[in-house]
């Protein structure tokens, strides 16, 4: 008898635990996602997908000037724009976290707020996204206690921003969805600026790694590589919306991209990505590992423009 009452239990668990995966997390948005993606091949892309991107995402380093005559034109025609400035310089020489905390960049930082709360759409703004990986982790100071340099100069930036009454923008903390895998929550939480300095919650997620590794265990969809990201937020930001600043579909071959993003228009259409409200896909390709560039002239482009044409991803972000 106790072992017939310990395989029932163990049943109702396991369907209880799949069903709970299943399910959107809490923050969910019903009123749709902004659709975005970086600006590469732009104009060929958006007549393809019969539509406009509401944003574009746009990166750029410092000394760069974020809000050129090109991302004026973009603005004018009707995007929206999620700028990223990363902490290294035009030759790609690391700038220390230490040098924006001490105000050596004020002078460059403070134009570029005045520009970015200028722009009458709503705007997103990342500083150095991606702050875990090896190519930003370079500008640390202090290797072993990067979290602490990263979140100094994200709140030295901010409360620069503020003093300025530059506040129109919204502060997009991105992080790599595989980070929430591979960290605690302790110490995912010792990356994160503050809840008074962040307007949002970004994931980047891709379904394998440029070595061609699974990116988040044997997790393929972007429900399961945002699922980690996703619950830490809602844990300790529960108001605040997720973004999802980069995703990418695998290239293995056409007919499995065309299922990914299937997959994806699905579970979004059901509410499984939670409380994200935006996501940009990344149009670009660096080798043939990380080949996430769109083909508008494959078949499965027809899903990804299905999705595009779809009035769930023709939300604007507030």
């Amino acid at each position: 008898m106790r072992t017939r009452v310990a395989m029932v239990v163990a049943i109702v668990l396991a369907v209880t635990i799949t069903l709970v995966v299943d399910q959107p997390l809490a923050g969910a948005a019903p009123q749709g996602i902004e659709w975005g993606a970086t600006n590469n091949n732009q104009a060929a892309v958006e007549s393809a997908q019969g539509r406009p991107f509401a944003f574009l995402r746009i990166y750029r380093s410092i000394g760069q000037d974020v809000y050129g005559p090109d991302l004026r034109q973009q603005v004018a025609s009707g995007h929206q724009l999620f700028l990223s400035i990363g902490p290294w310089d035009s030759a790609n020489a690391p700038i220390k976290l230490s040098a924006i905390v001490n105000g050596s960049y004020d002078t460059y930082f403070a134009t570029q707020f005045d520009k970015l709360n200028a722009i009458p759409a709503t705007t997103y703004f990342a500083f150095d996204h991606e702050p875990t990986s090896a190519a930003h982790t370079r500008s640390c100071d202090d290797p072993s206690n990067c979290a602490a340099q990263f979140v100094a100069a994200w709140q030295h930036l901010h409360a620069l921003a503020v003093s300025r009454g530059d506040t129109k923008f919204l502060w997009a903390w991105t992080m790599m969805s595989t980070f929430f895998r591979l960290n605690n929550d302790a110490t995912a939480t010792t990356w994160f600026p503050g809840a008074s300095n962040v307007d949002r919650v970004g994931l980047d997620a891709y379904p394998a790694n440029c070595d061609g590794t699974a990116a988040n265990g044997t997790a393929q969809t972007l429900v399961s590589l945002t699922a980690v990201g996703r619950t830490w937020a809602s844990t300790h930001v529960p108001a605040m919306p997720v973004i999802v600043p980069e995703w990418g579909a695998p290239s293995s071959s056409d007919a499995v991209r065309a299922a990914w993003f299937q997959r994806t228009y699905d579970d979004a259409k059901a509410g499984k990505l939670g409380q994200v409200t935006a996501m940009s896909y990344f149009n670009n390709s660096k080798g043939t590992r990380c080949a996430w560039a769109l083909d508008t002239k494959a078949p499965s482009f027809s899903v990804f423009a299905k999705m595009a044409t779809d009035p769930f991803f023709g939300a604007t972000s507030a």
